[in-house]
């Protein structure tokens, strides 16, 4: 069992408790310190807040307009939801969500967009859309490489780490981080840490489901598996059509430059 603790038991219990505290004007360094914390939990809240909510905005141009009302919503639906970490068992519901879903999820969401990238808009169309966003013409040699640790290194170390995470989730529970405080989990800790576990994911199953099952009426469930990880006819037209505009904006800024 870890003597100081990890994560935020390192940073709160055995740093500021255990260690500032005892050193000279332990005071004033205890309080810059839970300073700093108070700080970069309210630049997160807002910078999530600021993702959350742009992205319903987006769903519809109309809900733009709406985007202040949308962002107090759903701060007072975070606020509502904080109320269970104010409870008795409060401590043990943040640790299932810091152990469970804080970590894994982005390697595997990391994964799935490398993955689609590479798979449904391929190397080429990335390596054009690098190029126009950046406004530079890139060399052979960097695409290459480039194409290289998309397609490859990328998505294994990303595999990697994703079982490395989960590996150590599943060994978790038998190190008892808690007993280092004097605390162990609940008889639900286990069953709700798993549960918990499989949220982020459970959207994907479902989508997955639903594109499987009522997505391929009148196509050959093989053909319609084949088609789910390649570009529409319509997307690949589109960004045809945003490529030309857009080399073709370069070429006049180019021409006007060389003009000028």
């Amino acid at each position: 069992v870890s003597v100081t603790g990890h994560g935020v038991w390192l940073a709160a219990q055995t740093l500021l408790e255990k260690s500032l505290l005892t050193i000279s004007h332990g005071w004033l360094w205890a309080g810059l310190y839970f300073i700093l914390l108070a700080i970069v939990g309210a630049s997160s809240l807002f910078g999530y807040l600021e993702v959350i909510t742009s992205s319903l905005a987006s769903i519809r141009p109309a809900f733009n307009r709406f985007k202040p009302l949308i962002s107090f919503g759903m701060l007072a639906l975070i606020f509502l939801m904080d109320l269970v970490l104010t409870t008795q068992g409060g401590i043990h519901v943040y640790h299932l969500l810091l152990t469970y879903i804080s970590n894994w999820p982005t390697l595997l969401f990391s994964l799935l967009t490398v993955l689609a990238t590479v798979l449904c808009h391929s190397t080429d169309h990335l390596m054009k859309d690098l190029s126009n966003m950046s406004k530079i013409s890139l060399p052979h040699w960097v695409t290459s490489h480039l194409s290289v640790i998309y397609a490859s290194v990328l998505p294994t170390f990303l595999t990697i780490s994703l079982v490395q995470s989960l590996y150590t989730l599943s060994i978790h529970h038998l190190a008892e981080p808690l007993s280092t405080f004097g605390l162990s989990l609940p008889h639900w800790g286990m069953p709700m840490g798993w549960s918990l576990a499989f949220l982020p994911i459970s959207p994907i199953v479902f989508g997955a489901v639903v594109h499987c099952v009522w997505g391929a009426r009148g196509v050959p469930r093989l053909l319609h598996l084949m088609n789910s990880v390649k570009s529409t006819e319509r997307w690949s037209r589109n960004e045809r059509l945003e490529l030309e505009e857009t080399s073709g904006d370069i070429g006049q800024r180019n021409e006007n430059v060389s003009t000028a």
